[in-house]
């Protein structure tokens, strides 16, 4: 007969996946989780292709511009729920790859890569507008798929790098990344506007 498992003898590793935002019930995570994926459901959704093939109809960018930012939002989210896994994951990974670096410049040099990540993540936004690209992914349907996955991932990338940079209250990054993007979409739109 097998013995019942103790709660004790669960690893450490696993419990921060479940429950990782810092003094967040596991209820909340997993709500968040529930909206990350509703939001991409609704961004790759048949009904959303059609409002922007509407939209192109009319020479509209910004539907396209606002798919693009759910993904990136949805996986964003993702990566701020899972931040205690992967700021272990980082620390592992800096240990392997730098063995004989104190943990203090460890850290350091993790927030200096996420950083440099979310920089890097911001750089393509102004790339939504044009109406170029948005074509060419309109008339090449299969790359539209890999174009959402990349997005979400670059979201998620971006949603993993606050979680190093914030260690507590990971909703400023939420609304801080949601107020950067919608500030480039503006400036940029703002051109072509009146």
């Amino acid at each position: 007969m097998s013995k019942a498992i103790p709660s004790k003898s669960v690893p450490r590793r696993i419990l921060p996946i479940a429950a990782s935002f810092t003094g967040t019930s596991s209820k909340a995570v997993v709500l968040c989780r529930s909206v990350a994926l509703a939001i991409f459901a609704a961004a790759v959704s048949r009904q959303t292709d059609l409002w922007i093939a509407q939209a192109d109809h009319r020479s509209l960018v910004l539907p396209h511009a606002l798919v693009y930012f759910a993904l990136v939002l949805s996986g964003q989210i993702l990566g701020l729920t899972l931040s205690g896994a992967l700021r272990q994951t980082t620390a592992t990974l800096l240990r392997a790859v730098l063995p004989k670096t104190s943990e203090k410049d460890r850290a350091k040099r993790a927030r200096s890569v996420a950083a440099c990540i979310i920089v890097l993540g911001m750089l393509p936004v102004p790339l939504w507008t044009l109406p170029s690209l948005n074509a060419f992914l309109d008339g090449h349907i299969w790359l539209l798929i890999e174009t959402y996955l990349v997005l979400f991932f670059m979201g998620f990338l971006t949603g993993g790098a606050w979680s190093v940079l914030l260690l507590a209250r990971l909703w400023r990054a939420l609304l801080f990344q949601a107020a950067l993007v919608f500030m480039m979409l503006v400036n940029v739109l703002a051109a072509n506007s009146w």
